[in-house]
């Protein structure tokens, strides 16, 4: 059954240029609602698919397979082939990976990969975070004391320590503000509320027993690109949160070691956490991500 809070995104600016965005484990085509404004400012065309098994009930993600995800990114990447003189692959977390396997294969002009996976970063308080997110009351949904919602999706301990990224020399740019739904675009990724790009509904306890084989497919993924990555030739630019709950962002470095420093650009957002991005870092995020398309588009 199909959430409808959680559709397909799709917009036609009649260009020779698209962009795909895949979400990740769990997520929704919703998490790339605040970079929507940054595509029209391009004029590209913008297609965001959802997953098998998201965007439905826990029973449906429990019987979707990573082979299942791959297949549906890998069709809809090769639809932009012959459609598009341009094409660009932006991936959040599970999706980046997808983004690595066949970027060769369309000759993709870039890719853009946020929180991709390589490390990540389990604890007994991070299971704790996630079953607080799956399970949590529908009280907890419809309060509007913005307190409580605080509390509940606080991810990370406040006073976690960060370190200088290497985008220190990046000048922070001023707010962005390119139409008048820009505002609510930024609400979408930058409140601390999961629900919105969490997709898949809540269960029975006994429903996210079968869960356990799809979420450990994420290693098998993992592996699988990350044999790619010493041939990859596609222009990438990388970003991690520094304040990941979700991965552990010395992982990013993983990839700086692996790709061809000619092809690569790594930057830490200092202040994000895997799926939240306060205004200071989604605008360099936008920034970056407008100046890496127009750069490498013919």
């Amino acid at each position: 059954m199909q959430n409808n809070n959680h559709p397909p995104i799709h917009i036609n600016s009649n260009s020779d240029t698209a962009i795909l965005c895949l979400h990740g484990l769990c997520g929704s085509p919703n998490q790339f609602i605040p970079l929507i404004t940054t595509f029209q400012a391009l004029k590209i065309d913008v297609y965001a698919p959802i997953l098998p098994g998201h965007g439905g009930t826990a029973r449906d993600f429990g019987r979707s397979t990573k082979n299942e995800w791959k297949e549906v990114a890998k069709s809809a990447i090769l639809e932009l082939k012959d459609k598009y003189k341009n094409i660009y692959l932006m991936g959040h977390s599970m999706g980046g990976l997808f983004c690595i396997d066949y970027a060769e294969l369309v000759h993709a002009n870039g890719i853009i990969l946020i929180n991709p996976p390589m490390k990540i970063n389990i604890s007994y308080d991070k299971l704790k975070m996630c079953l607080k997110v799956i399970l949590k009351k529908k009280e907890a949904n419809k309060s509007s004391n913005p307190i409580q919602q605080k509390k509940i999706h606080h991810f990370a301990n406040s006073k976690q320590q960060t370190e200088i990224h290497n985008s220190a020399n990046f000048k922070q740019p001023k707010e962005v503000n390119n139409s008048a739904n820009s505002e609510k675009s930024d609400q979408m990724l930058t409140t601390k509320q999961s629900r919105p790009l969490y997709s898949i509904a809540n269960g029975h306890w006994y429903e996210y027993i079968p869960w356990i084989v799809p979420m450990l497919s994420m290693y098998p993924l993992i592996h699988e690109s990350k044999k790619l990555l010493a041939n990859l030739r596609t222009p990438t630019l990388i970003f991690q949160s520094k304040l990941d709950e979700t991965l552990n962002y010395k992982g990013a470095y993983l990839y700086q070691k692996a790709i061809d420093s000619e092809y690569l650009k790594l930057i830490f957002l200092e202040h994000s956490y895997h799926c939240y991005f306060p205004i200071e870092d989604l605008n360099i995020l936008r920034t970056l991500t407008t100046q890496f398309i127009e750069t490498n588009s013919f």
